[in-house]
């Protein structure tokens, strides 16, 4: 679990497709990969579907992702430019995502750290389904009773990563 104290950010960005909340720049690049078409993307890699909004960003992938160098040298592409694309019809990045401002008060410092807190699991994506049971789902703060249930089962070896602060909310 990854938590950003909210001193140090206090704006967040939320995918407009999804409740995913972030920094901007993870949260454009989440949009990317989970809720944008691959010819929509401004850049992107043909071999391995990395994508971005920057050429700066591509060319350092191909020159430093282990992976991508590895599989130019399988398949004994010479030139790496031919796996680069740029889209001829981009979505604008910062259409994907909102601004959340985060406001804190006196009452609420204790959980000032966890405000912002953030799971790093699958991603629920209900792929347009309107009855889906995951149409809801928000991540919300852990309260202290759930941080003690979280380290005990750490400490006890059953669950690897439980998250006792997701809730499903059904649609009214």
């Amino acid at each position: 679990m990854y938590a950003c104290k909210t001193a140090s950010y206090r704006k967040l960005y939320k995918c407009r497709f999804c409740p995913k909340a972030d920094r901007k720049h993870r949260a454009i690049a989440h949009a990317l990969k989970h809720h944008v078409q691959l010819d929509r993307v401004p850049f992107y890699c043909t071999l391995c579907n990395f994508r971005c909004t920057a050429t700066v960003d591509l060319l350092h992938h191909v020159k430093q992702y282990k992976r991508h160098v590895e599989e130019v040298a399988r398949n004994g592409i010479t030139d790496e430019q031919t796996v680069l694309r740029q889209s001829t019809n981009p979505v604008d990045p910062n259409s994907l995502v909102e601004v959340i401002d985060m406001e804190t008060s006196a009452d609420d410092q204790d959980e000032e750290e966890y405000t912002t807190t953030l799971s790093y699991q699958r991603p629920m994506v209900n792929h347009g389904q309107s009855n889906s049971s995951m149409s809801n789902v928000y991540v919300l703060p852990p309260t202290s009773s759930s941080i003690a249930f979280t380290s005990t089962i750490n400490n006890e070896g059953t669950a690897r990563n439980p998250t006792p602060h997701l809730i499903s909310i059904p649609d009214p």
